[in-house]
């Protein structure tokens, strides 16, 4: 198991997480199916509600997929968050 955990840090770079002071835009890029609406929702939640309370728009260039920016917009409802969608 300790193994494990030292490959793991060594593959998997980690970094500590600090202040947002600037404005940031964060891309998500990836093939189908690797979890990039999932972990954007995921991120919009923790900075927007969970933890941070910072102000957060969603934009959606993923026409491609079938109900992608439908399940965007069900999150971005959720969380009282504004969306658009690129087309």
């Amino acid at each position: 198991e300790r193994y494990f955990k030292v490959l793991l840090k060594k593959m998997i770079p980690v970094r500590r997480e600090i202040p947002i002071k600037k404005q940031k835009v964060i891309m998500m890029v990836g093939p189908t199916g690797v979890g990039k609406t999932t972990t954007l929702a995921k991120l919009a939640a923790r900075y927007s509600i969970l933890e941070y309370n910072y102000r957060i728009g969603i934009i959606s260039l993923d026409t491609y997929r079938i109900g992608a920016v439908e399940q965007l917009y069900q999150y971005a409802k959720m969380m009282k968050l504004p969306i658009e969608d690129v087309i």
